[in-house]
Protein backbone atom coordinates (compact mmCIF):
# COMPACT_ATOMS: atom_id res chain seq x y z
CA UNK A 1 0.00 0.00 0.00
CA UNK A 2 1.11 3.49 -0.38
CA UNK A 3 2.77 5.34 2.54
CA UNK A 4 0.67 8.10 3.57
CA UNK A 5 2.33 12.04 4.02
CA UNK A 6 1.94 14.22 5.95
CA UNK A 7 0.95 17.10 4.85
CA UNK A 8 0.84 20.53 6.60
CA UNK A 9 -0.67 23.78 5.39
CA UNK A 10 -1.29 25.22 8.93
CA UNK A 11 1.55 24.12 11.61
CA UNK A 12 -0.48 23.95 14.68
CA UNK A 13 -2.67 21.12 12.36
CA UNK A 14 -1.35 18.42 10.75
CA UNK A 15 -3.77 16.05 8.81
CA UNK A 16 -3.04 12.85 7.14
CA UNK A 17 -2.94 12.81 3.10
CA UNK A 18 -5.02 16.43 2.92
CA UNK A 19 -5.66 19.49 3.07
CA UNK A 20 -6.13 22.16 5.67
CA UNK A 21 -9.48 23.02 4.55
CA UNK A 22 -10.54 25.52 7.46
CA UNK A 23 -7.15 27.38 6.29
CA UNK A 24 -8.10 27.05 2.54
CA UNK A 25 -11.74 28.76 2.82
CA UNK A 26 -10.64 31.33 5.30
CA UNK A 27 -8.02 32.59 2.68
CA UNK A 28 -10.31 32.01 0.16
CA UNK A 29 -12.73 34.79 1.82
CA UNK A 30 -9.60 36.66 2.45
CA UNK A 31 -8.62 36.91 -1.37
CA UNK A 32 -10.63 38.27 -4.21
CA UNK A 33 -11.19 36.29 -6.96
CA UNK A 34 -8.64 37.27 -10.05
CA UNK A 35 -11.62 37.88 -12.62
CA UNK A 36 -13.20 40.39 -10.41
CA UNK A 37 -9.88 42.33 -9.96
CA UNK A 38 -9.17 42.34 -13.74
CA UNK A 39 -13.09 43.31 -13.98
CA UNK A 40 -11.95 46.35 -11.97
CA UNK A 41 -8.90 47.08 -13.63
CA UNK A 42 -10.40 47.18 -16.85
CA UNK A 43 -13.16 49.37 -15.21
CA UNK A 44 -10.77 52.20 -14.51
CA UNK A 45 -8.98 52.25 -17.72
CA UNK A 46 -12.05 52.63 -19.69
CA UNK A 47 -13.08 55.29 -17.17
CA UNK A 48 -9.39 57.12 -17.68
CA UNK A 49 -9.53 56.47 -21.41
CA UNK A 50 -12.86 58.42 -21.63
CA UNK A 51 -12.65 61.18 -19.06
CA UNK A 52 -8.32 61.61 -19.45
CA UNK A 53 -7.66 61.18 -15.95
CA UNK A 54 -4.50 59.47 -14.65
CA UNK A 55 -3.43 58.53 -11.78
CA UNK A 56 0.12 60.63 -12.96
CA UNK A 57 -1.54 63.84 -12.59
CA UNK A 58 -0.37 66.02 -9.32
CA UNK A 59 -2.49 68.70 -7.31
CA UNK A 60 0.16 70.60 -9.00
CA UNK A 61 0.02 69.64 -12.67
CA UNK A 62 -3.78 70.01 -12.14
CA UNK A 63 -3.33 73.66 -11.20
CA UNK A 64 -1.48 73.73 -14.56
CA UNK A 65 -3.56 72.44 -16.36
CA UNK A 66 -6.68 74.21 -14.66
CA UNK A 67 -5.36 77.20 -15.68
CA UNK A 68 -4.54 76.44 -19.56
CA UNK A 69 -7.59 74.82 -19.61
CA UNK A 70 -9.43 78.15 -18.89
CA UNK A 71 -7.46 80.12 -21.21
CA UNK A 72 -8.28 77.84 -24.08
CA UNK A 73 -11.76 77.85 -23.35
CA UNK A 74 -12.03 81.48 -22.94
CA UNK A 75 -10.32 81.68 -26.37
CA UNK A 76 -13.21 79.58 -28.00
CA UNK A 77 -16.14 80.61 -26.34
CA UNK A 78 -15.03 84.73 -27.07
CA UNK A 79 -14.19 83.16 -30.84
CA UNK A 80 -17.68 81.70 -31.28
CA UNK A 81 -19.33 84.77 -29.28
CA UNK A 82 -17.95 86.77 -32.60
CA UNK A 83 -18.37 84.35 -34.94
CA UNK A 84 -22.04 84.31 -34.13
CA UNK A 85 -22.50 88.56 -33.97
CA UNK A 86 -20.23 88.29 -37.32
CA UNK A 87 -23.30 86.74 -39.05
CA UNK A 88 -21.07 85.08 -41.57
CA UNK A 89 -22.34 81.68 -42.32
CA UNK A 90 -20.71 79.65 -44.70
CA UNK A 91 -21.56 75.92 -44.50
CA UNK A 92 -24.23 74.05 -42.66
CA UNK A 93 -22.19 73.23 -39.44
CA UNK A 94 -22.09 76.24 -37.53
CA UNK A 95 -18.29 76.30 -36.23
CA UNK A 96 -19.65 79.23 -34.00
CA UNK A 97 -21.99 77.18 -32.32
CA UNK A 98 -19.25 74.37 -31.49
CA UNK A 99 -17.17 76.95 -30.25
CA UNK A 100 -19.17 77.71 -27.90
CA UNK A 101 -20.57 74.18 -26.66
CA UNK A 102 -17.20 72.86 -26.98
CA UNK A 103 -15.33 75.59 -25.45
CA UNK A 104 -17.93 75.66 -22.17
CA UNK A 105 -16.99 71.83 -21.56
CA UNK A 106 -13.58 72.17 -21.74
CA UNK A 107 -14.06 75.20 -19.56
CA UNK A 108 -16.26 73.02 -16.98
CA UNK A 109 -14.25 69.87 -17.73
CA UNK A 110 -17.55 67.90 -18.58
CA UNK A 111 -16.07 65.11 -21.25
CA UNK A 112 -13.80 67.58 -21.95
CA UNK A 113 -11.53 64.70 -23.83
CA UNK A 114 -14.68 63.86 -25.90
CA UNK A 115 -14.95 67.49 -26.70
CA UNK A 116 -11.49 67.48 -27.50
CA UNK A 117 -11.43 64.53 -29.81
CA UNK A 118 -14.58 66.46 -31.45
CA UNK A 119 -12.55 69.69 -32.00
CA UNK A 120 -9.76 67.50 -33.57
CA UNK A 121 -11.68 65.96 -35.97
CA UNK A 122 -13.62 69.35 -36.99
CA UNK A 123 -10.54 71.80 -36.97
CA UNK A 124 -8.53 69.14 -39.42
CA UNK A 125 -11.21 68.92 -41.96
CA UNK A 126 -11.42 72.65 -41.51
CA UNK A 127 -8.20 72.75 -42.06
CA UNK A 128 -7.62 70.95 -45.15
CA UNK A 129 -10.83 71.52 -46.69
CA UNK A 130 -9.71 74.65 -48.75
CA UNK A 131 -6.35 72.58 -49.73
CA UNK A 132 -8.22 69.71 -51.01
CA UNK A 133 -11.20 71.29 -52.48
CA UNK A 134 -14.19 70.39 -50.14
CA UNK A 135 -16.67 72.46 -48.97
CA UNK A 136 -15.56 74.44 -46.47
CA UNK A 137 -16.34 74.63 -42.72
CA UNK A 138 -15.15 78.46 -41.95
CA UNK A 139 -14.56 81.39 -44.56
CA UNK A 140 -10.28 81.11 -45.19
CA UNK A 141 -9.02 84.24 -45.41
CA UNK A 142 -6.74 83.40 -48.33
CA UNK A 143 -9.66 81.49 -50.22
CA UNK A 144 -7.23 78.73 -51.00
CA UNK A 145 -3.95 76.52 -48.95
CA UNK A 146 -4.39 75.52 -45.62
CA UNK A 147 -6.36 77.84 -43.46
CA UNK A 148 -3.47 78.04 -40.22
CA UNK A 149 -6.18 79.22 -37.66
CA UNK A 150 -7.70 76.11 -37.77
CA UNK A 151 -4.69 74.41 -37.43
CA UNK A 152 -3.79 76.44 -34.71
CA UNK A 153 -6.80 75.18 -33.06
CA UNK A 154 -6.24 71.58 -33.82
CA UNK A 155 -2.92 71.65 -32.19
CA UNK A 156 -4.83 73.13 -28.79
CA UNK A 157 -7.60 70.09 -28.99
CA UNK A 158 -5.14 67.67 -29.48
CA UNK A 159 -3.11 68.76 -26.35
CA UNK A 160 -6.49 69.13 -24.46
CA UNK A 161 -6.73 65.52 -25.76
CA UNK A 162 -3.32 64.18 -25.05
CA UNK A 163 -3.44 65.96 -21.28
CA UNK A 164 -6.76 65.37 -20.31
CA UNK A 165 -8.86 67.51 -18.11
CA UNK A 166 -6.58 67.06 -14.89
CA UNK A 167 -7.81 66.21 -11.00
CA UNK A 168 -10.20 69.75 -10.79
CA UNK A 169 -13.47 68.98 -13.10
CA UNK A 170 -16.81 67.36 -13.32
CA UNK A 171 -15.23 64.25 -15.08
CA UNK A 172 -13.12 63.12 -12.25
CA UNK A 173 -16.22 63.34 -10.01
CA UNK A 174 -17.92 61.29 -12.55
CA UNK A 175 -14.85 58.98 -12.42
CA UNK A 176 -15.29 58.61 -8.92
CA UNK A 177 -19.08 57.84 -8.54
CA UNK A 178 -18.54 55.14 -11.69
CA UNK A 179 -16.03 53.74 -9.35
CA UNK A 180 -18.03 53.87 -6.34
CA UNK A 181 -21.06 52.54 -7.97
CA UNK A 182 -18.76 49.85 -9.18
CA UNK A 183 -17.22 48.64 -5.87
CA UNK A 184 -20.71 48.93 -4.33
CA UNK A 185 -21.97 46.10 -6.35
CA UNK A 186 -19.17 44.24 -5.82
CA UNK A 187 -19.34 43.92 -2.23
CA UNK A 188 -22.87 42.65 -2.59
CA UNK A 189 -22.07 40.54 -4.95
CA UNK A 190 -19.62 39.34 -2.79
CA UNK A 191 -22.16 39.06 0.37
CA UNK A 192 -24.39 36.88 -1.45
Amino acid sequence: MADVKIISVNPGKKTPGALNFEFIGRMARTCRPVGKVIKTERLKSVCNSIFGINRSVTNVGSIKLLTIRFFIAAFLIANGILGIHSGVKVSPVDISLFNIIAGSMIFLGFFARVASTAGIVIYTYAAVSHAVGLPPVSPSPEGYGPDFLAISQALLFLFLAITGPGRYCIDQIIRRHILLIARRRRRQSENL
